[in-house]
């Protein structure tokens, strides 16, 4: 009947520009911007395909305008906006039969962009496009395919589907297509066109070509001037079509008395399952410390020593497992071929060797007064498995142009293990950026989860103002804080303790909860429970040793889903079939925001293109994750190797020299365990006697270092290296050594270029993500050595040499040269470190 009465009213369409009824485009404008509070002008007025005389006069007929927010408006947004932006808005409006239109029944502002103005409109034939711009930088596309006509080349079922769709007034309806441009930056005075089935779009300096459909970039821009597009299909289902509609079509009011008798029937429903699932259980006296690490049963002697041994359930008596980490995925699953992308024939020990499990999961009762609440915890080995954040198309909400694309670039598709649900934020207008993409400006003190270029996860408080430093690649702000600096969130935390005031009655509620939190080493935990009140959540995280934690949600549910098996299929499961939101493909684009967690491939990231090879001598265990690379280059037809060291997998110590006469008492000689243990020893030379270089040993000033020079220092208990300038009253700290400055702020200085009689040179950086370059040449001067280090990114190098030109070394352990029990020469030795990740707090950040 529905498919009927589309078919019949059908039959009369005009195209989107011919339409213009009894009353003229001005009127039309004036009635849409009362609707909308905004300035709407005649020329940005585009009608949309009509669906016949009865259904304009009755269900409405779409319209897509730009209207300019007020300044009141855009100032009350938080002072976030700018007045005069204007925004593309879709209405549906009921047109009478004299072709006049007489009501507005709903409208939707699509972009929603108060730090980006969008314009002009630009239309052919059923299809729409307008530029979202910022100052005079154009910031991307979206294009409109209107559905055309109801009732026209449609069967009966497509045909009722888009009358729901029209009756809804939705325009993430099919009837409204979505294509969206994503433009890096540099595309200034940027201009398109809208050709048959392709979009155009050129600057000043490049252009770029989308075929709408399929969509696909059909003319990349140049490098540095990137650019994605996707198409946004409808995934709406009847029943949100049909919800849509009484939404449309109902009263607020009626809306409002549903939601209460829901609320009443959960707070009911909580009620009764306490009371059939028995609310206590005998308490298990001390379970709220949790156990030591690496310490546990025989269960989980394979577990590394980077997690808690086996938690305390709050109950006397255990379930089977309960507490106990087993691991979760294939244990030794194999890896695909992007792992050893810049290595085309890699050692065998690096195919041959299992990969460890990199997630390990428990489940346990932490609550003795809610025993019947069970929290699912999901270990991630940061060491070994990175975070990816993708913003959805729909969720967040971006204000500079246009969202995310809710799928991860093609080449990191192959490296993905699983994925899980993003956050619904209850702070308006939360910073995110995406790969270099500000959709809204970062705001200080937020709680963040940010993703750096080294694969590193920072949690915690935004320490930066409005600005985000280069080296971040993704944020994303406004979470609600469960836990802070290992207790609950912090007074000073007043934006967010807002919004979990804001949020207070859902805390308290029985219902399927999710968190992510950052452990004191450095690793993160996925938390999950079916049905659980907050603390629950929160007292679950701090027996996992948890030092900072957020909630996590979404509109379409949460999931934890683990990647597809080896075998090819396109989906994975669930890690819980009881889990609200479904397995995410990562073939197609999410509505919601997602996080992707990724496996490492270990090589080095650095600017300059090199086909890195991992070195299995000298590395540390795991040997299926290299921690050690080399490359070998040329320059001015002289070979420099570069060495790339994973640090912090190391634990770093410098000895001095038997050659070093104020070092004699610290004992030189290394026993015989210490180096049966030293994977790595890198020469550093002996300081001569009228230059006497600075040396610390243990916090003991063998030698006072001096300022305006080049200084490494290693931590005894730490492990930890850091490459600085010392300071003009320099505090001694740990094992550290004085050296020659050859490069400053990206600089060659004059230090580099002295000349010298030929020998085996070395220097060495300290990369922000803490990887260490060594480069190694037979030369006469150690510019080439400065060069070919600032040019993978190093900006601050020092010469390997503590004064007396000894020639330099590098030795490792299992190679022909394994390091010596002693050295003539002061050395620094690299050590096996105890097991730890590599997510942070801000408070640990520091400047290179």
């Amino acid at each position: 009947m529905v498919a009927l009465f589309a078919g019949i009213s059908g039959t009369s369409w005009l195209e989107p520009s011919a339409r213009r009824g009894g009353a003229s485009l001005a009127e039309v404008a004036d009635l849409l911007g009362h609707a909308t509070r905004s300035t709407v002008l005649p020329e940005d007025v585009v009608w949309e395909p009509s669906h016949g005389a009865l259904i304009d006069a009755t269900l409405g007929r779409g319209v897509v305008f730009l209207g300019a927010i007020a300044a009141e408006d855009a100032s009350g947004a938080g002072g976030r906006g700018e007045p005069g932006m204007r925004d593309v808005f879709r209405a549906c409006v009921r047109v009478s039969a004299e072709g006049r239109a007489a009501r507005v029944l709903a409208v939707e502002n699509l972009t929603e962009t108060p730090l980006a103005d969008e314009g002009p409109l630009t239309t052919r034939g059923f299809t729409l496009a307008v530029l979202s711009r910022r100052g005079d930088e154009a910031t991307g596309a979206t294009v409109l395919a209107f559905g055309g006509p109801v009732g026209r080349a449609d069967n009966a079922s497509s045909a009722a589907r888009r009358m729901f769709e029209v009756a809804a007034c939705r325009a993430d309806s099919a009837t409204l297509v979505r294509t969206v441009v994503a433009l890096g930056a540099g595309w200034v005075d940027a201009r398109l066109s809208l050709k048959d089935g392709r979009l155009e779009i050129a600057s000043r300096s490049h252009s770029l070509a989308v075929e709408l459909e399929p969509t696909r970039l059909v003319h990349t821009p140049s490098a540095g001037h990137n650019a994605a597009a996707w198409r946004l299909a409808s995934q709406r289902s009847w029943t949100e079509l049909f919800g849509d509609v009484v939404r449309v079509r109902s009263s607020s009011i009626r809306a409002v008395a549903v939601s209460r008798v829901a609320a009443v029937f959960r707070v009911a429903r909580d009620a009764c399952v306490d009371a059939l699932a028995g609310s206590r259980c005998a308490p298990n006296i001390g379970a709220a410390a949790p156990s030591d690490y690496g310490r546990g049963t025989d269960a989980e002697v394979s577990v590394p020593r980077v997690w808690p041994g086996a938690l305390a359930t709050a109950c006397r008596k255990s379930l089977p497992g309960e507490g106990q980490w087993r691991a979760l995925g294939e244990t030794e699953s194999p890896r695909p071929a992007a792992m050893f992308e810049t290595s085309p024939r890699p050692a065998a020990m690096f195919e041959t060797s299992p990969r460890p499990a990199a997630m390990f999961e428990t489940s346990l009762r932490p609550d003795a007064d809610r025993a019947h609440e069970s929290v699912r915890l999901v270990a991630l080995d940061t060491r070994q498995l990175e975070l990816r954040y993708v913003p959805g198309y729909d969720s967040p909400h971006a204000l500079t142009g246009p969202g995310g694309s809710g799928m991860l670039p093609a080449s990191e598709q192959a490296r993905v293990v699983a994925s899980f649900t993003g956050a619904r934020v209850a702070i308006p207008n939360a910073g995110v950026l995406d790969e270099d993409r500000v959709l809204a400006p970062p705001i200080a003190a937020r709680t963040t989860i940010a993703l750096d270029r080294s694969g590193r996860t920072w949690l915690g408080a935004w320490p930066y103002g409005t600005r985000t430093p280069e080296h971040f690649r993704s944020i994303r702000q406004g979470f609600v804080p469960l836990l802070a600096a290992g207790a609950s969130p912090l007074p000073s935390l007043a934006s967010d303790l807002l919004a979990s005031d804001l949020l207070a009655p859902r805390s308290n509620a029985l219902e399927e909860r999710a968190a992510l939190c950052r452990t004191k080493r450095g690793q993160l935990v996925f938390a999950w429970s079916h049905r659980a009140v907050e603390a629950t959540l929160t007292r679950a995280l701090g027996l996992a040793d948890c030092d900072a934690a957020v909630r996590l949600d979404a509109a379409d549910g949460i999931s934890f889903a683990l990647a597809p098996a080896h075998d090819g299929s396109e989906r994975g499961g669930l890690l819980d079939a009881r889990m609200s939101g479904r397995a995410h493909s990562i073939l197609e684009g999410s509505r919601e925001e997602r996080f992707f967690l990724l496996a490492k491939t270990g090589a080095p990231r650095t600017q300059a293109p090199s086909s890195w090879s991992p070195v299995g001598e000298g590395a540390p265990d795991p040997l299926s994750l290299p921690a050690l690379h080399r490359v070998v280059r040329e320059r001015h037809g002289e070979p420099i190797t570069l060495w790339s060291f994973t640090s912090g997998r190391y634990a770093w110590e410098i000895r001095p020299g038997t050659r070093e006469s104020a070092g004699r008492t610290t004992g030189g000689a290394r026993d015989g365990s210490e180096q049966q243990r030293a994977l790595v020893a890198i020469g550093l030379g002996t300081s001569r006697l009228e230059n006497r270089r600075g040396l610390v040993k243990d916090g003991a000033v063998l030698w006072p270092i001096r300022a305006d020079l080049g200084v490494v220092s290693a931590s005894p208990r730490e492990g930890a290296l850091t490459l600085e300038v010392a300071a003009e009253h320099h505090v001694p700290r740990g094992d550290q050594t004085e050296l020659v400055l050859l490069v400053a702020d990206g600089k060659v200085r004059r230090e580099a270029r002295e000349l010298g009689a030929p020998r085996v040179r070395m220097a060495a950086c300290l990369m922000r993500d803490d990887t260490l370059l060594v480069a190694e040449g037979y030369l006469d001067n150690s510019e080439p050595l400065a060069l070919e280090l600032v040019g993978a990114g190093c900006t601050r190098v020092v010469s390997l040499d503590r004064g007396d030109d000894a020639p330099g070394f590098l030795h490792r352990a299992g190679s022909e040269t394994p390091p010596r029990t002693e050295y003539y020469d002061t050395a620094l030795f690299g050590l096996p470190a105890e097991p730890g990740g590599v997510a942070r707090d801000f408070s640990a950040e520091r400047a290179r």
